[in-house]
């Protein structure tokens, strides 16, 4: 059997007497006596890549990765594990796998809601919204977005997979942070927040050094860095805090 294989593609072949399989790349190929075409079963590739649309499984397995995009990828024979950068196009080895990954999505934030093999490095932004309660009692509903990024040495394979130590970075980010703001909220009256929410908000969650809002926050496990926070919205939720801030408005003017 002959196999003509276009460039950028490939084949996957099994030695019948070895057990082994090995990808044959942008040839034509004769199979020998005691090799086939042999099949890679993916349920991951079928539904995130090809959409469960059908698809040659004795075909290499490729991947277009977009400048800012990563990859991970596991190796079943040596038990191993390696990032993969873009720009680039990726032919799975055929005991690799890709890493799925299971993010947060929506606003507000829910889990579950993103699944993909690839990972955005940024500059991005992601968006929650949230209820808060001040110290007397006034509740209100917060929204905001975070300009993000992670910070990695593209030589260092231990930096690159520090990337993908949290499985679902959205819903993480989102949750610590929230759960700052409202640490922060709950200890403000509404006339003190009302007065400083911006920097309230922005100094709850980038912290402060020497009475200055610091510019960034780190988050070690993964070196995902937080660059700014936009507030979009804050609305008071009920009539008794609507109407506490509309006379502190009064007394202000």
């Amino acid at each position: 059997m002959i196999s003509t294989i276009d460039v950028n593609e490939g084949v996957y072949v099994r030695d019948l007497n070895k057990g082994e399989v090995k990808i044959i790349k942008d040839r034509t190929y004769m199979l020998s006596a005691h090799e086939v075409l042999a099949e890679k079963i993916d349920p991951d590739i079928d539904e995130l890549l090809y959409h469960n649309g059908g698809r040659d499984k004795t075909k290499a397995i490729t991947i277009k990765l977009d400048p800012n995009e990563a990859l991970h990828i596991y190796k079943e024979k040596d038990n191993s594990s390696r990032v993969v950068l873009g720009p680039d196009l990726i032919m799975l080895e055929y005991d690799e796998h890709i890493t799925r990954n299971v993010l947060s999505g929506k606003t507000p934030k829910e889990e579950g809601v993103i699944k993909t093999l690839k990972i955005k490095l940024g500059p991005d932004f992601m968006t929650d919204i949230f209820k808060v309660e001040t110290s007397n009692n006034a509740k209100m509903r917060i929204n905001l977005s975070y300009n993000w990024h992670f910070e990695y040495d593209k030589n260092s394979q231990e930096s690159l997979k520090k990337i993908f130590n949290v499985r679902d970075f959205v819903g993480d980010t989102c949750r610590e942070l929230k759960s700052k703001v409202v640490a922060e909220v709950a200890g403000k009256t509404l006339d003190e927040f009302h007065k400083n929410s911006a920097r309230i908000i922005r100094a709850s969650i980038m912290g402060m050094d020497h009475g200055k809002i610091r510019d960034r926050y780190l988050f070690a496990t993964n070196n995902l860095v937080i660059t700014n926070v936009d507030i979009k919205l804050i609305e008071s939720m009920d009539k008794e805090s609507q109407a506490s801030l509309q006379e502190i408005v009064k007394m202000a003017i």
